[in-house]
């Protein structure tokens, strides 16, 4: 039952239910909702720039610092690898030339490089196994020895090696000159650095040439 004006007075055995208003319709909803991409805090995206490089490293006081890194704002992640570094050589006091057939020990604690020149040699042992060798450098390890076998008695020189290292930093104005101020590394052969800055980066090494790669992880800029 109904009254006059359709309302429901009665009982109710039809239903009608009215289609809700259309929120796209731009006669009613001038603004209509667009679509937003949304991203997890949690969802993982590859960096969209990569870029792969391999610098040699002046020694410092004799060449300009190099820079290795450029400044990147949306940087993801650089990778720095320590390929070779150079080897700093100090000759040390060599003791006089054994007699022919005569042991010498390295006493020094340490390897040493023996150059041996001049002479007529026939033979040079190193902890009593014979080189192939009659004149040279010949590497000794700290407490062997170096027999030199001769009928006229050469020269030697003794010498200590050491690996260089890389000094870097974010600025360039502290790697210049002899005495370079920044974080140093001295192992070479593997990643020694994971760079998470914007900032850029320069390099000088100590003892020689030093040769590091580089890769650069980077999003795509806003």
């Amino acid at each position: 039952m109904t009254d006059n004006q359709g309302y429901g007075t009665g009982d109710v055995t039809e239903y009608y239910e009215e289609t809700p208003p259309d929120i796209e319709d731009r006669e009613t909803n001038p603004w209509p909702s667009q679509p937003l991409r949304v991203v997890s805090a949690t969802q993982e995206e590859a960096p969209q720039y990569g870029s792969c490089m391999t610098w040699t490293v002046p020694q410092a006081g004799t060449g300009q610092p190099v820079q290795i890194l450029q400044r990147r704002l949306r940087r993801n992640e650089a990778r720095l690898y320590l390929v070779s570094l150079p080897t700093i050589t100090t000759l040390i006091a060599a003791p006089a030339v054994p007699a022919s057939g005569v042991a010498q020990y390295n006493n020094t604690g340490q390897p040493v490089t023996v150059t041996v020149t001049g002479g007529t040699v026939t033979g040079i042992a190193v902890n009593g196994t014979a080189t192939g060798l009659t004149s040279g450098p010949i590497l000794v390890p700290a407490n062997g020895t170096i027999t030199l076998t001769y009928s006229v008695a050469p020269t030697w020189t003794w010498a200590t090696s050491a690996l260089g290292s890389i000094v870097i930093n974010s600025r360039l104005d502290p790697l210049q000159g002899a005495n370079p101020q920044g974080a140093t590394y001295a192992v070479a052969g593997q990643q020694f650095l994971t760079w998470e800055s914007q900032q850029p980066v320069y390099a000088v090494a100590i003892g020689g040439n030093a040769i590091v790669s580089v890769l650069d992880e980077a999003y795509a800029e806003r």
